[in-house]
């Protein structure tokens, strides 16, 4: 053969070279291991490519929307593959699976999706209606089986996770040897204008605490407030608006498959109205507590020097 026709040829210890204009371009050797790619005359592992930007390309032939890459062993296996998200018609990305046994088809354990939003352990990264970048859900009903475990190897002050916006790190959670902080940024150098808390005690006397039931767990009652009656007092309590709503994209009828898994009628979606609930940091409460405590103590103190003067 002459030009850029290919050639096959056995070379020295029963080599395969498959090349054109006298350079190789693929090689499978005596020891069964295959290399693809100029320079590959001596495959490291069962299938070496090797070029300046070598891909891999796996191509359904229209048949399928799943093509994927499986590794399979005696005791099960993974599996990479496109995934159809179902929830957004169109929507592709990537899924990840695992098996029981060389023979299992897989399920699905992390996926992500064509908007680039990551579900660990669901299929879905959208779950109760909350709208997130990343999803870790943990199915298990056992109480003590963790969604999410964060571990440092150190005994000291550790930072566990860190909170941070476009201003910074904005808040963290840190361990010692024997408790968990929960740690909001506070230092002096970020703050100005600072002057004492006064009028303590008529704005606690506004606070309305409450005892009431969440309605999903009717048989147990607790102590609280009501969201929107504290932001009027502390507001920097309360997130969300009174009465707040959003609106929420959600699946009217489904997408329907053939037994193929192609798409054949996609899933139609509609837009509606749902509650924005608020929310409380009880904590931010402690500052206002104080300067209270703080109000009835002076107050305390004098009406008990006045008692001791009488007495005396």
């Amino acid at each position: 053969m002459s030009g850029t026709e290919a050639y096959l040829w056995n070379y020295e210890n029963s080599r395969i070279y498959l090349g054109t204009n006298n350079s190789h371009v693929m090689q499978i050797g005596s020891n069964g291991r295959v290399g693809i790619g100029t320079g590959t005359t001596a495959p490291v592992e069962d299938l070496h490519i090797k070029g300046t930007n070598p891909r891999i390309n796996v191509e359904g032939d229209g048949s399928s929307y799943y093509p994927s890459i499986r590794v399979t062993g005696l005791n099960g296996g993974i599996s990479l593959g496109t995934y159809y998200g179902g929830n957004i018609s169109g929507e592709h990305g990537i899924a990840f699976l695992t098996g029981s046994s060389a023979t299992d088809s897989g399920t699905r354990r992390m996926v992500i999706n064509g908007s680039g939003e990551v579900a660990i352990g669901d299929t879905n990264p959208t779950r109760h209606t909350q709208v997130t970048r990343t999803l870790i859900y943990n199915g298990s009903t056992t109480a003590s089986h963790a969604a999410l475990h964060c571990s440092r190897n150190g005994t000291g002050n550790e930072f566990q996770v860190a909170f941070s916006n476009a201003y910074g790190v904005r808040g963290t959670i840190t361990t010692t040897s024997g408790a968990v902080s929960y740690n909001t940024t506070s230092d002096y150098r970020l703050k100005e204008n600072v002057v004492e808390l006064t009028g303590a005690t008529d704005r606690i006397k506004q606070l309305e605490p409450k005892r009431f039931n969440f309605i999903v767990d009717p048989d147990k009652t607790v102590d609280g407030f009501i969201a929107h009656e504290a932001q009027s007092v502390v507001p920097e309590a309360v997130t969300g608006t009174h009465d707040g709503m959003r609106d929420e994209e959600y699946e009217v009828t489904p997408a329907v498959l053939d037994d193929d898994g192609n798409e054949v009628t996609p899933a139609v979606m509609g837009t509606r109205s749902v509650p924005d609930y608020q929310g409380i940091d009880q904590s931010k409460l402690v500052p206002l507590l104080t300067a209270a405590l703080q109000e009835a103590i002076t107050k305390i103190e004098d009406l008990e020097a006045r008692v001791a003067a009488l007495e005396t």
